[in-house]
Formats: structure tokens, C-alpha cells, sequence
């Protein structure tokens, strides 16, 4: 995988191959446009509630997860799994089943 099949605005969906560092660094530049912050600024072990995380943008955020991973996120996923590492992990063992 390269650094630009992790634009997020990519159209192919990734479901299999994503490293944890990889879904880690795609969820960082998701968080940092919902958020409007560069994306140096987003901390992986912060919870996203630190940053004006609220349940309009954990929605929009999901689904930009859902549609890149292409897999279904339990409504509470942003809440349960409220930092960015939280959500890379969560979403890594997703994906490893998945494949």
C-alpha cells in the first residue's frame, strides 16, 4: 500500500492490507479536515472529544470510515472507541478478520 492509497478522498475502498500504522495515519487526516486542525496537531492517544469532537462530526466521520474500509461501524464505534489509537486498533482487527 502507498501513501497515496491512503488519501482519504480515494474511491477504492480498503478492506485487507491495512497495517495498524497505515489506518492510523488515514483516521489522523480524517480527523484533522472533520476538525479543521493540521493534521500534526491530532494526537492519537487524545481523546477526540478534546478536539470538538461531537456527534454530527463522529457520524460524518464514521462514515467516511465505512465508505474507505468499506465495512459497517456500530453506531457507538466513535464512542467506544474515543481516541484515534483506540479507533486504529479497533479497525485494524476489523480488517485482518475481514481478509
Amino acid at each position: 500500500m502507498t501513501a497515496s492509497d491512503l488519501d482519504h478522498g480515494s474511491p477504492v475502498p480498503r478492506t485487507a492490507g491495512s497495517s495498524p500504522d497505515e489506518v492510523r495515519a488515514w483516521l489522523i487526516d480524517c480527523v484533522a479536515e472533520h476538525v479543521r486542525l493540521p493534521a500534526e496537531e491530532i494526537a492519537p492517544e487524545t481523546p477526540l472529544a478534546a478536539y470538538g469532537l461531537d456527534s454530527i462530526t463522529a457520524v460524518s466521520i464514521s462514515i467516511r470510515i465505512e465508505d474507505h474500509f468499506a465495512i459497517t461501524l456500530d453506531a457507538n464505534a466513535m464512542w467506544d472507541h474515543p481516541t484515534v489509537d483506540a479507533l486504529a486498533e479497533m479497525l485494524s482487527g476489523r480488517l485482518l478478520s475481514a481478509a
